[in-house]
């Protein structure tokens, strides 16, 4: 909201935010599946800079220095780019998995077995992947990149964005903490339950459409 008012001079008085939602039938606990204590899990659509998995990356080459068997996990296509170029220079090719072609509830038991999710973006419009983690019980240390602090809230950890040294610092805390990995993986879940459903955001566009048409209701 914030930004399309500064970008586009839009009035205030004339906006409402609905939030989006989570499909909490495909993104949700799979508590048969053993959690691991060493994979980190991320997903970049696109290998594009605004998706920030060059800051992941570098991170997860800092981990590595002082934990070797660390994993990391991404839900996407590795293509010809800076992560490559990145993951090339740095020697780690070999050590990140990217995944795809995966179902809903694929994405959902590979989250059953990550340790952290991971949210490395510049900006996000809204920030699909940390949330749908949060309601997997994920643990989430997230970049404070666009929306993504307002989805997460105190559920998880907020570093700045563009910062691989904050990200891995975070991690690395989260990572020794196994009581506080639990604590932010229920209170992750609770969040979304609470305010990031879709019958949620249905409930509050139908608000909307109400207001706009009693407001616009020709006099009788």
């Amino acid at each position: 909201r914030r930004d399309v008012i500064g970008e586009f001079g839009m009035d205030p008085n004339r906006m409402r935010v609905v939030h989006l939602g989570v499909d909490s039938q495909a993104f949700r606990p799979f508590p048969e599946i053993p959690r691991r204590n060493n994979r980190l899990m991320a997903t970049a659509s696109a290998d594009v800079p605004l998706k920030g998995l060059v800051y992941l990356v570098r991170a997860y080459h800092e981990l590595l220095k002082t934990r070797p068997d660390l994993e990391l996990v991404v839900i996407g296509k590795l293509r010809e780019g800076p992560t490559a170029k990145l993951l090339g220079e740095l020697g780690i090719l070999e050590k990140v998995q990217f995944k795809t072609g995966l179902t809903d509830e694929e994405i959902a038991k590979l989250y059953a077995e990550a340790t952290i999710a991971v949210a490395p973006s510049v900006y996000e419009g809204f920030g699909f992947p940390p949330a749908e983690a949060m309601a997997c019980k994920v643990p989430v240390v997230s970049s404070d990149g666009g929306s993504l602090p307002e989805v997460i809230g105190d559920a998880g950890v907020i570093v700045p964005k563009k910062d691989g040294m904050a990200l891995a610092k975070a991690i690395g805390e989260l990572l020794d903490d196994p009581e506080r990995q639990l604590r932010l993986g229920e209170a992750g879940y609770k969040r979304i339950h609470e305010k990031f459903l879709w019958s949620r955001c249905a409930a509050n566009l139908i608000e909307v459409y109400r207001e706009v048409i009693d407001a616009n209701r020709p006099n009788r």
